[in-house]
């Protein structure tokens, strides 16, 4: 069975077993991408004083409710509009290489930076890519603008009589900081009784380039129901995050795993104490961006990059293993791209590169994986999905996930496949639009011959697959 299916479909879930498939398969390029500018920034955590802010600028007033936006110096009450001028930060900000210098603040405890040169092309200059209580993992429609930093992102909301959100910029070039501060929220919507106490701060440092998060007197007392809260920075991409989660402690938190992790707003936690500063520095050298694999044979790889913000004056290292583990060294080039030939077939390879800054300074390793392609079979061709340990996916089926935020293909094991049991492949992302792809090896057929593609498939409320045919390495779908 062949099956190059365009997930264009929402709310459904897909259970194949592929029986047989003596057709032509059509091929693509996997590219497969690594780029994750603001996973290498440095975290720590002290405990700093807490300095409340009382001039600056308010935003809205003691009832500030949820899903406000404060995009707009001619709107201080706030609005349900995620895109506006922003306010000025009042100096070059340089956060994962890009320059911002306005900002956007959420009621719900986060906010979003701009960049003034937007405003004359798209009438905006920041865009809050939604008005939501989760920026670090909600998608953006512009990457440029989806930079975010989340103190409290949540369900929060102002008390009524003493909350308050201001901004103020304090000291003098080139030691300036500007502070977002939330003071007195309540976790949870307005008309609930209870009497939790949130105060926060966002603090974006001139001199270095640096981001605190600094958390002032705070109570979970009477906090109705379980709450969860992002913490951390978010960046051009849903994969590029660094934030902090933990199951009940905030003075306790480790590093998220995925942009969704996150810390828990409940009456028995305990909250972040008084003077608990989360501080994140920028790094000296970064991997190169949009790592690809860009070519794609039988015995041969190729891959290319794109120049980090830090500059690789020494050029980059890099690697091709048959293991995912870095090696201690590599081969130097000053090139973006690079190629290998005379390598196995139907083989996982991982490649390996690293930025050189200079002679002492080198960033991480960046590693993705690549597969060569299988050689062509001759029909008839069986794949039952039944040779893997679920979620794996056999060696010589290819996937291609063009959504980032969608999950791809694996394979599930019984009771779930009733159809075939044991084994099947499965497609399960029900709310989301996505053009995940799986592509079987090539077959090679003879001309005046009739073949039979046959497949067992179940799906949720009967949806379709589509199914694609042909020659060609690329898909031009």
């Amino acid at each position: 069975m062949m099956q190059l299916m365009s997930l264009q479909l929402m709310r459904i879930r897909f259970v194949q077993r592929f029986i047989r498939c003596s057709l032509p398969l059509c091929l693509t390029m996997m590219l497969a991408t690594g780029s994750a500018q603001v996973n290498y920034y440095t975290f720590t955590q002290n405990a700093s004083t807490y300095a409340e802010i009382t001039g600056g600028t308010v935003l809205g007033s003691a009832s500030n409710n949820f899903n406000l936006a404060f995009v707009d110096p001619e709107v201080p009450e706030g609005a349900q509009n995620p895109i506006g001028p922003g306010f000025e930060i009042g100096f070059p900000f340089t956060y994962r290489g890009i320059v911002y210098d306005r900002f956007g603040v959420s009621n719900n405890g986060w906010i979003c930076l701009g960049r003034s040169q937007y405003q004359d092309e798209f009438g905006y200059a920041v865009r809050m890519h939604a008005i939501t209580t989760t920026p670090l993992n909600f998608p953006a429609s512009f990457d440029t603008l989806r930079s975010c930093i989340a103190a409290f992102a949540g369900y929060i909301t102002g008390n009524g009589s003493s909350t308050d959100l201001r901004f103020e910029l304090l000291g003098s070039a080139p030691e300036r900081t500007l502070v977002i501060q939330w003071k007195n929220y309540k976790v949870g919507p307005i008309f609930q009784s209870g009497a939790s106490s949130i105060n926060a701060q966002i603090r974006i440092n001139e001199v270095d380039n640096s981001i605190d998060i600094r958390y002032g007197a705070c109570s979970f007392v009477n906090v109705e129901g379980l709450y969860t809260i992002q913490v951390g920075l978010g960046g051009l991409t849903v994969n590029e995050f660094s934030n902090r989660t933990t199951p009940s402690n905030w003075n306790a938190t480790s590093a998220g795993t995925t942009p969704s992790s996150n810390c828990p707003a409940y009456v028995v936690y305990p909250p972040p104490s008084s003077g608990t500063n989360f501080h994140w520095d920028p790094p000296s050298c970064v991997p190169p961006s949009n790592l690809t694999v860009s070519g794609l044979g039988y015995d041969s790889l190729g891959f290319s990059w794109d120049e980090p913000y830090t500059n690789p004056m020494e050029g980059y290292e890099y690697a091709l293993t048959t293991t995912i583990a870095p090696p201690m060294a590599g081969t130097t080039t000053f090139l973006s791209g690079v190629s290998f030939q005379n390598l196995s077939e139907g083989t996982l390879y991982f490649f390996h590169i690293r930025t050189l800054c200079d002679m002492e300074d080198q960033s991480a390793w960046l590693t993705i994986p690549a597969r060569t392609l299988c050689a062509p079979s001759v029909p008839p061709y069986v794949e039952s999905f039944d040779n893997v340990i679920a979620p794996e996916m056999p060696g010589c089926i290819r996937t291609e996930n063009e959504s980032p935020y969608s999950v791809n293909w694996e394979t599930i094991t019984s009771p779930y496949t009733v159809i075939s049991p044991p084994n099947a492949a499965t497609l399960d992302d029900p709310y989301a639009f996505t053009r995940d792809w799986l592509f079987l090896p090539a077959l090679e057929l003879s001309s005046d011959t009739t073949y039979i593609n046959k497949m067992d498939m179940n799906s949720y409320q009967g949806d379709s697959l589509v199914i694609c045919l042909g020659t060609s390495l690329l898909l031009t779908i």
